[in-house]
């Protein structure tokens, strides 16, 4: 019973330890090469919006780093914001669009929304940010 329960605990280590190195062999500071995140513009006023108002904007980008971007998640103010992201690696030098779509319904006055993309760059996110200044019908017949 004794020789069994060694014999499992080594397996049980080296399994761990070989987990380890290949954790260790993918990390990008270990290679040098990066991918990077460069935005054109950072922020999009969509001007003046009725309210249900839905509206889009492309957010291009690029990629001046040495590994592909890969876009691993993203994360908006509310759920009036729909993303359009690359499903695929954007190879170094090469260029994409995040298409941005606001539907303005229940919001009213001056907005700002932040968006936040998650990738393999060493800030590990980037953000850029929508606004629109949305007039509801309702709301201005009662004033």
């Amino acid at each position: 019973m004794g020789k069994l329960f060694l014999i499992l605990a080594f397996a049980f280590l080296l399994a761990c330890n070989n987990h380890e190195k290949r954790q260790n062999i993918s990390v990008p500071e270990k290679t040098g090469a990066w991918a990077m995140f460069e935005i054109r513009k950072e922020f999009h006023n969509f001007g003046t919006l009725h309210d249900g108002e839905i509206v889009s904007y492309p957010f291009w980008f690029k990629n001046p780093g040495e590994a592909p971007l890969k876009i691993t998640g993203t994360d908006t103010d509310c759920g009036c914001i729909q993303l359009s992201v690359p499903e695929y690696g954007i190879a170094p030098g090469d260029s994409a669009y995040i298409e941005v779509t606001y539907n303005s319904a229940g919001d009213v006055g001056k907005v700002i929304k932040t968006i936040t993309v998650f990738a393999n760059i060493k800030e590990k996110k980037i953000q850029f940010h929508i606004a629109a200044d949305v007039k509801n019908k309702w709301i201005e017949l009662n004033n």
